[in-house]
């Protein structure tokens, strides 16, 4: 098949890329790089959407394997991009915890992928069904991670559990996550949910009906306590990959 000129150039230019990080093969992450030398409207879809040539070149030298470059996601992470299987914690986890563990295992590790090379533009860049930043809204998962981490332990030494309710959404403007950097939130929110994927992972099955009282709303079981929680990850990660 004939290629561009500008195809051409493209391919030149991944090949001196690879060739400087010392890698063997030129792979498709190379690509990538090719495209920012272009400096045309494909490097600058990319720079919109947060992902610089500085920071993803970074993320490419230091692999021993060539960064795949990932598709863009305009919705939830979907749970077929990875095979239950492979998610940690599914082996060990309870029966009727496998699927949830494994979903929040693969959403965190394949959001982690995706985002850990974008500029700080793009965490300043606002939700369109949130009033918030994604600096905010990983903020508010942050928030939720930690709270959840309690009410899980809690499962591990109490016949029951009762608390005063979830994160505030105010809590996130007193905390100003605006004014720490992207990676940083980034790292702590995964470094939270790898924790609970532990914690969980360790939970017994006969443990999963044990009665959760969340603020005046009804009674749960540890096990919608459970689902409820990775739904709501789900939803929120979903709204900040979205394309703004």
């Amino acid at each position: 098949m004939p290629l561009s000129h500008e195809a051409k150039q493209a391919l030149s230019h991944a090949a001196d890329e690879a060739e400087e990080l010392k890698h063997s093969s030129i792979d498709s992450g190379h690509l990538v790089l090719g495209v920012f030398a272009m400096k045309g409207k494909a490097a600058e879809a990319l720079d919109h959407q947060g992902v610089s040539h500085a920071a993803y070149r970074e993320a490419l030298a230091g692999s021993a394997d060539p960064v795949k470059p990932v598709p863009p996601v305009t919705g939830p992470v979907s749970s077929s991009q990875t095979h239950p299987d492979e998610a940690p914690g599914r082996e060990t986890a309870a029966p009727s915890l496998r699927e949830p563990v494994s979903k929040l295992s693969r959403i965190v590790e394949q959001t982690f992928v995706l985002v850990a090379v974008s500029t700080e533009n793009f965490g300043y860049q606002r939700l369109k069904r949130k009033p918030w930043t994604r600096k905010e809204a990983l903020g508010h998962l942050i928030d939720c991670a930690a709270i959840h981490h309690g009410w899980f332990v809690r499962a591990s030494t109490e016949p029951n559990v009762s608390a005063s309710g979830y994160p505030e959404d105010s809590w996130v403007a007193a905390q100003r996550y605006t004014e720490i950097s992207w990676r940083n939130l980034l790292e702590l929110w995964a470094s939270l949910n790898r924790l609970l994927v532990h914690v969980l992972a360790n939970v017994p099955e006969e443990k999963l009906g044990m009665s959760y009282r969340i603020g005046v709303e009804e009674p749960k079981t540890l096990g919608e306590l459970i689902t409820g929680y990775v739904e709501h990850v789900e939803n929120v990660v979903g709204q900040m990959l979205a394309h703004g």
